[in-house]
């Protein structure tokens, strides 16, 4: 700062006080003014933040299932890496928002959907979310999902970020499917069966 008479500025951790400081330098004709700001609050928030990041990050690689964070108050979502694995897009952290994920659901159910999660953001007493829709792959199909969330809220009850995850179901509403398709055959021999029995007699 002395040399160049600028303004410098840097934070520094001192050792024998536990504290970090943020530290400017300001010179000036007269020799050089120097301001303390004790940031140590700041810094044990980021490292806490850091950690609880990496955590999700972990949980993310251990799951098959599509991990999302939802920052409301700046519309940005995190996707996990199960993302990718179950629907088969690139993730791009900078660009992915709710619009993005809203507009690969279904359009026969998109507006269930998007009612259903402005109920539970609007509702100050719901803490989680949960709904089953078809969602779109890269591959041009489409998958059963079950989606579940909860919401986290500022002290006015107010949503501010939610976290959950999407499980795809297709195999479990196939099986339905299958099973149903499969009673109704049966339903439908039973009935073809009386109706011969009905007539030997």
């Amino acid at each position: 700062a002395i040399n160049t008479g600028k303004t410098v500025h840097f934070e520094e951790y001192y050792e024998s006080l536990k504290v970090w400081f943020e530290i400017s330098a300001y010179p000036s004709e007269n020799g050089l003014s120097i301001y303390f700001k004790d940031i140590t609050y700041r810094k044990n928030s980021e490292e806490k933040l850091k950690q609880s990041n990496e955590r999700f990050e972990k949980v993310s690689e251990a799951t098959n299932d599509a991990i999302w964070d939802w920052d409301i108050i700046n519309n940005k979502v995190y996707l996990g890496k199960g993302y990718k694995t179950l629907f088969g897009y690139d993730i791009h952290p900078e660009e992915n928002n709710m619009h993005q994920w809203a507009e690969k659901i279904h359009p026969g159910e998109k507006d269930l959907v998007n009612k259903s999660l402005n109920q539970a953001l609007r509702n100050h007493r719901i803490k989680n979310w949960d709904t089953e829709y078809r969602y779109l792959k890269k591959d041009g199909t489409y998958s059963y999902v079950i989606d579940r969330g909860v919401i986290i809220r500022n002290n006015k009850g107010e949503a501010i970020r939610m976290v959950g995850a999407m499980n795809d179901i297709s195999y479990r509403k196939e099986t339905e499917e299958y099973l149903k398709q499969l009673n109704h055959e049966l339903e439908k021999h039973s009935r073809e069966l009386e109706i011969s029995n009905k007539e030997l007699e």
